[in-house]
């Protein structure tokens, strides 16, 4: 995602701002992920509006149901998923905002916490 030019969103609160601020990196762009625990059907469109990918808890919704065919994508698992997804073992930045992100934060070289940190 090449990063001038303006993002069509709305950049209100610190988590948006965040996103909304242009990042320049050495190869000139950088990509964005959500990781997060909401349903994957309703934290995919959020994401693609953005500009951004997702990973969410994963779903099926049958006859009008919803049902969790996987786990939670929070805590552990959530860091897990990520670093196996990018096959990295650290992320360059991460925003969190419950306690169920820290494992994320903590592998994470540049993180943004609205939560307090364990010491």
């Amino acid at each position: 995602m090449p990063l001038n030019g303006s993002w069509n969103t709305t950049c209100g609160g610190n988590a948006a701002r965040m996103w909304c601020t242009p990042r320049q990196t050495p190869s000139g762009s950088a990509k964005v992920y959500i990781a997060s625990s909401v349903v994957e059907p309703f934290i995919k469109p959020f994401a693609k509006r953005i500009g951004a990918q997702a990973m969410g808890t994963p779903v099926e919704i049958v006859n009008g149901r919803v049902r969790m065919i996987g786990q939670l994508m929070a805590d552990e698992k959530k860091i897990e998923q990520v670093l196996s997804h990018l096959g990295v073992e650290r992320v360059d930045i991460a925003y969190g905002d419950t306690i169920l992100d820290i494992p994320l934060l903590e592998h994470a070289d540049h993180r943004w916490p609205s939560i307090p940190m364990r010491s």
